[in-house]
């Protein structure tokens, strides 16, 4: 017999949380599934941040469309934002540091993407490769933008904790 109640408060299979999950080292299925796109954010706007530098210091032209990989990016922080919000909605007092963590770091990761595509239109304007002050100024920042994004996806969970939990080094 299924009750009105049940139906109606019922939630759909990947939003139930077992009270065994509070206790076991797995997270719950939405935070599960946004570290990973978190990670996929990672790992996308690397690429775009070296590519766009290379645009606009060296005049060399991106492999790939920088904006089908920052409209893939800007996707995966709606999805974040939807199941981390879906998350607190439904299971109220659990991962609340993560959840409000993935919502602060998936912001600055989509704006990495943008910043990226930015440079890549300031190359657009310009005559030729960015030279002189401007471009020593950048070059700096723009080659380390890279090596400080990669230290980051092996301590999202649940590759290496201890990492999360001490920083990640500085290069």
């Amino acid at each position: 017999v299924v009750y009105f109640s049940d139906a109606l408060f019922s939630r759909p299979p990947f939003l139930r949380m077992s009270f065994f999950d509070l206790f076991a080292k797995r997270k719950p299925a939405l935070l599960t599934q946004s570290l990973g796109h978190m990670d996929a954010m990672l790992a996308t706007t690397e690429p775009m941040v070296a590519a766009a530098a290379a645009r606009l210091l060296d005049g060399t032209a991106p492999a790939d469309d920088l904006n089908t990989a920052d409209a893939a990016v800007n996707e995966r922080e709606r999805q974040v934002r939807r199941a981390v919000l879906g998350h607190l909605a439904l299971s109220g007092e659990t991962e609340v540091p993560l959840s409000l963590a993935l919502v602060s770091v998936v912001q600055d990761a989509e704006r990495i993407g943008d910043l990226a595509k930015s440079l890549a239109r300031m190359a657009d304007l310009a005559d030729g490769p960015l030279t002189g002050t401007h471009a020593d100024t950048l070059r700096a920042p723009s080659a380390a933008v890279p090596g400080r994004l990669a230290p980051l996806r092996p301590a999202l969970p649940p590759r290496d904790p201890a990492l999360a939990r001490h920083g990640v080094p500085h290069p």
